[in-house]
């Protein structure tokens, strides 16, 4: 399964995360906003329409990162991460997750999911 996610910071260089919801796999999790990659959609496209359905943002420009491969017990994932570098709106959780602004350095104190936490110790190497 193909993933884009969005590495979204604000002014003071927090990111954001969402709280996956009842009836989603690993609910309870907080996560980078993004989604599943649609057939004949590139991970570009799959993230600005994840990010205008779930969090009513528009992305303007965004800078891929190195791919994540991670394995869970039924099913493989390949995140193709981004990170926004600029976007119009306000987040919002438009399907009823719980979202929040975390410091980098706080994220390792966050239950985030699995395949996202290489994704922290990166971003924590980066301070």
């Amino acid at each position: 399964m193909s993933i884009a996610i969005g590495i979204l910071r604000n002014t003071k260089n927090e990111v954001l995360l969402g709280k996956r919801i009842k009836g989603k796999s690993l609910k309870g999790y907080w996560e980078f906003p993004g989604g599943k990659i649609e057939p004949n959609e590139t991970p570009e496209e799959a993230l600005f329409r994840e990010f205008q359905e779930e969090l009513g943002v528009e992305i303007g420009r965004s800078k891929k990162m190195e791919p994540v491969e991670y394995q869970y017990d039924h099913y493989d994932v390949l995140l193709m991460p981004f990170k926004i570098i600029d976007y119009v709106g306000h987040p919002s959780g438009l399907e009823g997750q719980e979202l929040i602004w975390c410091a980098i350095d706080q994220l390792k104190e966050i239950e985030i999911l699995p395949a996202d936490r290489s994704l922290v110790e990166k971003l924590a190497a980066e301070l």
